[in-house]
């Protein structure tokens, strides 16, 4: 028997995501809020780097199966929520009295301090998923880089046998996910190399322009490595994590290896594509904020209220 799957919404993750699920026999239905503004199918421009046989030829049209309302979602047993970190208590409080305990709830997004108002406030199963992988949709196309990383984990040891389920789902859809066993650790120690990354990206006004400089490059590390001085400072030992040792080797190495990364065509500009200072922003905000509330000196991210303030 199938599985169906719902996917809240149409961006990059949940697209990504709907096309390796259908490629695989599984279906899937995207929830749109407003049909408006409902594409009816994309082209997959993309790098399908899983070592699966169904793997996606660049090119594929995937075609969106579309439901514009929430009413009748008991029949779904798998609900991926692919979000920014900004929308969680928007999406959770919309789907809060339409889920049904035999559902799984699947957070495929960033979170930074929203654990605790997740766990209670999520009437079903869930478990956290992460995508280690990304691209954007520009004039009808899907371009970026499917590979078969996800980073899943549970902060309620009643949710294991969804997290088992979502393994083998996973794994049947050509991806390798990999269980972290203390998730909200892991995911923290993501957003804030993400806070740092971003932070110096909207300085900047863009990927393209922060690459171009050294100077922006170690700038870029010294604001990561801040962010995790403050999820050190949340309690989480950063360096349990890849992510958590490498804000910590040199600057200079770290301002090369990010040089050479960006040196391959087109990578700067694809992620400038879908540019939205005030949520790049958003990122360090947030980490700037609980370092006030921990009374934790955090100047380099103070340094930056001028820029999402005003």
């Amino acid at each position: 028997m199938k599985t169906n799957i719902l996917i809240i919404g149409q961006g990059a993750i949940g697209t990504f995501l709907g096309a390796a699920f259908t490629a695989a026999g599984t279906e899937v239905t995207h929830y749109i809020r407003n049909p408006n503004k409902a594409a009816a199918t994309v082209e997959l421009c993309l790098n399908d780097r899983r070592k699966t046989s169904g793997k996606i030829k660049n090119g594929t049209p995937y075609h969106y199966n579309i439901v514009t309302n929430l009413t009748n979602i008991e029949g779904f047993p798998f609900i991926f929520i692919p979000v920014s970190h900004n929308s969680w208590h928007q999406i959770v409080t919309t789907l809060q009295p339409l889920l049904q305990p035999h559902q799984t709830v699947v957070l495929s997004g960033n979170v930074w301090n929203d654990f605790d108002w997740l766990e209670q406030h999520i009437p079903a199963p869930f478990v956290y998923a992460f995508p280690n992988f990304g691209g954007a949709i520009t004039n009808g196309q899907l371009q970026g880089w499917l590979t078969p990383n996800l980073t899943l984990g549970i902060t309620n040891p009643n949710c294991r046998p969804q997290l088992n389920a979502l393994l083998q789902l996973l794994r049947q859809a050509g991806f390798a996910p990999k269980h972290e066993t203390d998730i909200q650790g892991w995911l923290m120690t993501h957003f804030a190399w993400n806070a740092g990354l971003l932070a110096e990206a909207a300085r900047q006004n863009g990927f393209v322009n922060m690459t171009k400089s050294w100077q922006s490059l170690t700038q870029m590390y010294r604001l990561t490595r801040e962010c995790m001085q403050v999820v050190n400072h949340c309690g989480i030992h950063t360096a349990s994590f890849a992510e958590g040792r490498a804000a910590f080797k040199p600057y200079v190495w770290n301002a090369l290896k990010t040089r050479l990364l960006f040196m391959l065509p087109g990578l700067a500009k694809s992620a400038d594509t879908t540019k939205n200072l005030p949520e790049w922003w958003s990122y360090a905000q947030k980490v700037y904020t609980t370092a006030v509330e921990l009374n934790f000196q955090a100047p380099l991210l103070s340094a930056c209220q001028q820029y999402w303030t005003g």
